[in-house]
């Protein structure tokens, strides 16, 4: 179908007609998606409601593979017109020189309208991509509820075993490449990026697959576009996680983190929004929070490199009181403790926090004096923790996911930052990792 020289035109008009009328185009496919998930019979009305919940009239088995790749084809379409219309964007300015690659620059803002409609669609389709997904690894009900118990068990699933599957950016490597500001101005463009390939789609877990993906890459968009609106969501969710009663509250919200464009302001934002509800929040949805949390950070690490690089050259933290996270998690974290996903998730994020965390790196690495009783006592614990992790049992996995987490960090600096904390490491964390046993 996507061969027809009929359609290739009617999409490249569509493409063209983007750059011209961007929200004309949303607008427009963002129907489109409305009136299929209305046909398919399972998923909801999504334009107006906040939560996009389900409707729960149809079990996702009866869904025909039909329906799953029109839905993934339409969702293609409307990340090639968001991504045809940046990419003019880029291509009219003028990068700045600069050693280390840069994304471009931010797209206009959506007006609110289109912006609410694209979100709430979006959660939609990312809640029945979850479920879909949960339906063919028996992890959760065929038959979701409209108050979304259907999918809990599913999303919880996803909080304590998300972080083995986005140890970095969970955005493709080609999506992320095609983004970079060149000196030319241009990016590069990929075959895939163009076309929609149907054998990609050919059974029900492929589809989903690629549903999954473009998903991911318009929740990039639309957080460049319109942070503060995407923001707000988050932060909505993360208030009700503070206050429900229910044991297994909806999730699904939280991943909008996973694919959000974050440059340091808005890491920053979202670091002081943690510190301060992350206490409140339930245990199993402090899980699934701090999943997400790390491959938020990594996406910042890799969509906004030079900003890393600065960072780590200033040695200063990031702002939004990030030690205060980190005091509060090892603190409900420890090898003995009989809630081992806990430790497995929670760990690499503390990894993380002290990677953007330069200054305070720099002291528990090199040593200061009487850094242990300066406020600096649970990362030197931390720290210590690590070693004695990799010789037992129930430390080994997290212990070595952390010193992945600062070797990964370490070779995303520049070389003129030796000195750093996370160049210093480097020799201790390969000797360590050398030394544990094999056998464990």
């Amino acid at each position: 179908m996507t061969s027809d020289v009929t359609i290739i035109t009617s999409v490249e008009s569509l493409r063209q007609l983007a750059t011209l009328r961007l929200s004309t185009v949303v607008n427009c496919l963002s129907s489109a998606l409305e009136t299929l998930a209305k046909v398919s019979g399972d998923l909801p009305t999504a334009r107006g409601k906040a939560d996009g919940q389900y409707s729960g009239s149809k079990s996702q088995t009866e869904i025909s593979l039909e329906v799953h790749q029109s839905q993934a084809y339409l969702l293609h379409l409307l990340d090639s017109c968001l991504t045809a219309t940046w990419r003019q964007r880029a291509e009219s300015s003028t990068p700045q020189p600069s050693e280390i690659p840069r994304f471009w620059q931010d797209p206009p803002p959506l007006d609110e309208s289109s912006a609410r409609t694209l979100l709430n669609i979006l959660v939609t389709y990312l809640r029945f991509a979850s479920n879909e997904t949960a339906q063919h690894t028996g992890t959760a009900s065929p038959a979701p509820s409209r108050d979304g118990r259907g999918q809990s068990s599913a999303l919880l699933s996803w909080g304590h075993d998300g972080l083995h599957h986005s140890a970095s950016s969970v955005l493709p490597t080609s999506f992320l490449q095609s983004h970079i500001q060149s000196r030319q101005g241009r990016g590069s463009i990929s075959r895939e990026d163009q076309h929609f390939d149907c054998s990609n789609v050919s059974n029900v877990v492929d589809s989903v697959s690629q549903t999954t993906r473009y998903l991911g890459q318009i929740i990039f968009y639309l957080s460049s576009s319109n942070w503060n609106f995407v923001f707000s969501r988050i932060r909505s969710r993360l208030a009700y996680l503070t206050t429900t009663i229910e044991d297994m509250p909806d999730l699904i919200e939280l991943r909008l983190l996973q694919w959000s464009n974050l440059n340091r302001v808005r890491l920053c934002q979202l670091m002081q929004e943690t510190s301060n509800v992350f206490l409140h929040i339930k245990r199993p949805s402090q899980i699934a929070f701090a999943s997400v949390m790390h491959s938020a950070i990594w996406n910042w690490i890799d969509t906004n490199p030079e900003e890393f690089d600065i960072l780590v050259g200033s040695d200063r933290r990031i702002d939004g009181n990030p030690e205060a996270l980190f005091d509060m998690l090892y603190s409900m974290t420890d090898f003995s403790s009989s809630n081992a996903k806990r430790t497995a998730v929670f760990y690499p994020l503390l990894a993380m926090i002290l990677v953007i965390c330069p200054d305070l790196f720099k002291k528990v690495v090199v040593g200061e004096p009487g850094g242990k009783s300066s406020g600096l006592s649970k990362k030197y614990s931390f720290m210590e923790s690590l070693k004695k992790g990799l010789s037992g049992s129930k430390g080994f996995e997290p212990s070595v996911a952390c010193y992945v987490v600062f070797i990964k960090a370490a070779m995303r600096i520049s070389p003129r930052h030796s000195l750093s904390a996370l160049r210093s490491l480097l020799p201790e964390a390969l000797h360590d990792l050398k030394a544990g046993p094999l056998d464990v």
